[in-house]
């Protein structure tokens, strides 16, 4: 009552031989107390609590006590030997997991102790995976030591703790770690494989990493070309500019003896003027001097191949079941378009080369010929794709203008009417019947509607419902049936932001492929692409 501190501090020492083991505890924690709370001396504090230890080195909450005081005392060997101590006694792992992660801290940063932070935090990673800054304070503190050996070892440690699921970002930084470490520093090109091989699966973009992987293969022996080949492929498709890839899949395709496929590198290097003088006298030794037809149709094996990644398969299913009902509606009489039904040619006997073309292509690609028009007109497109219908049933038209048989090659003809037919195809028939990309956007909007899916009305306002309508009159429910299956995968796999753009940019490379595959001349591709107006 009279709070002399200092005269109870003397009482409780002199109890202090008069209990057992438990009141000696109680009474040195009570006397630590006293000094902290009303007296304000920590150094005799730190001695009491270090006696209630003594007798009872469990107690929890005096090594808290006692940490507190080590931490404003700046005593950081004792803080972090308590904090040790702690998480030994600690039954929850994301808690133990702190303590040891505190414990290495200080030993990082004020004991200028780095290998007992490693293992201590290692500790913490161990009982929480999660606490990754832990795994941040590792790899910064070997690599600065450059102790290679002992970061690779980490690195995989880590991966081992990782859980099923989750942590993808980390997986992919250690996988890749480790691969890096193990490939420039650590001369493990074995680990090195692996381990880029499992940060490629998990992040397939990386044209680098695909890059280092390729002249692994390479060195790993004959055995291992193919998938050499595979990854500089890949390279090239992300990175069409990759002269280092063509050139090493030239010396694969050599070493492989797969000759046709190294004659279509060596054609695009001399396309490129990069090809070296064997590569360069190798195409021109071989390179056809008369136009060489297809040996076979194409199958739906084949227009797999050709079609490109980016064209969203959902929207092709899509405009199969309602392209035909949405460009019937846009389809326009000959009348209107400057045509005359009686002006059509007679695609079976025709001898002019556009024809003869057209009936190779028409063949090849396994798509019935459309109506030809020739027109005098010079303003007229080389050749254009008309929607056109006749008492209801459509008749799409190609409309052959003065400039295509003057193309300086049969193989321009044949590239530009095999693109042209591509668009036949009932997948990609709208992106010529309904060119405007608004105008395909309401037809998309308005099939995923009618399918039970909307996406809303976009910037349309009442366009996309009024074809909604006139299509639900129109569209049999069988096919209504299968859109609805369609559409849901469409707004599963995509949500409600569909870009039409992109997918007609991609229609427009599909094209470009299979013209290219009745081809095989990347000088003819360039000059009919560069020639044409934007947009055809």
């Amino acid at each position: 009552e009279k709070e002399d501190w200092g005269a109870l501090v003397v009482d409780k020492r002199m109890l202090l031989g008069l209990g057992d083991d438990d009141e000696k505890v109680r009474l040195h924690e009570a006397i630590g107390d006293l000094y902290v709370d009303r007296l304000q001396k920590p150094s005799q504090a730190i001695t009491a609590y270090q006696s209630a230890l003594a007798l009872a080195p469990n107690r929890r909450q005096v090594l808290h006590k006692i940490l507190e005081l080590y931490t404003a005392a700046r005593q950081w060997q004792e803080a972090a030997t308590t904090l040790v101590r702690l998480a030994d006694l600690e039954p929850t792992p994301t808690v133990r997991a702190k303590y040891a992660y505190t414990s290495a801290v200080i030993c990082r940063d004020e004991l200028a102790d780095p290998d007992g932070a490693v293992e201590l935090f290692n500790r913490a990673l161990d009982d929480s995976p999660h606490l990754t800054k832990g795994f941040d304070a590792i790899e910064r503190i070997l690599t600065g030591a450059r102790n290679w050996k002992e970061l690779g070892r980490n690195y995989r440690r880590m991966i081992k703790r990782l859980p099923v699921e989750g942590l993808d970002e980390l997986r992919l930084r250690l996988w890749s770690g480790l691969g890096e470490v193990s490939l420039k520093h650590l001369n493990d090109r074995e680990m090195a494989l692996t381990a880029l091989e499992v940060a490629s699966s998990l992040e397939p973009g990386n044209v680098r990493r695909h890059a280092v992987l390729a002249e692994l293969y390479v060195d790993a022996g004959p055995d291992h070309y193919d998938k050499a080949i595979a990854e500089h492929q890949t390279v090239i498709a992300e990175n069409p500019e990759s002269l280092g890839s063509y050139r090493a899949l030239g010396k694969l395709y050599g070493q492989i003896k797969a000759y046709d496929k190294l004659w279509c590198v060596a054609a695009t290097l001399s396309f490129l003027r990069k090809a070296e003088p064997e590569l360069q006298e190798f195409y021109e030794q071989h390179r056809p001097r008369d136009f060489r037809v297809a040996k076979r149709r194409f199958d739906d094996e084949t227009w797999l191949k050709v079609v490109h990644p980016d064209e969203d398969r959902f929207v092709a299913a899509i405009f199969i079941l309602l392209g035909h009902f949405v460009a019937a509606a846009a389809a326009q009489q000959h009348q209107a378009v400057g045509l005359k039904r009686k002006d059509r040619i007679d695609v079976a006997h025709d001898d002019r080369l556009p024809v003869r073309v057209l009936r190779y292509v028409s063949q090849t690609l396994d798509l019935p010929a459309p109506d030809v028009f020739f027109s005098d007109a010079e303003s007229q497109a080389m050749l254009s794709v008309v929607n056109l219908h006749e008492k209801g049933v459509l008749t799409p038209a190609f409309v052959v203008g003065p400039g295509l048989a003057k193309r300086p090659t049969e193989y321009e003809i044949v590239f530009e009417v095999a693109k042209r037919m591509a668009f036949l195809r009932p997948e990609r028939f709208l992106r010529c019947a309904v060119p405007s990309p608004s105008a395909l956007d309401v037809a998309l909007r308005a099939a995923m509607a009618l399918a039970g899916s909307p996406i809303g009305n976009g910037k349309h306002n009442g366009e996309v419902d009024r074809l909604t309508e006139q299509l639900r009159r129109l569209v049999p429910k069988a096919v209504a049936d299968q859109l609805a299956v369609v559409g849901k995968k469409l707004l599963n796999a995509r949500g409600e932001v569909i870009d039409i753009e992109a997918w007609m940019a991609a229609s427009d490379l599909t094209a470009a492929r299979v013209g290219f595959a009745l081809t095989n001349d990347l000088t003819a591709a360039a000059r009919v692409i560069s020639t044409e107006p934007s947009g055809s």
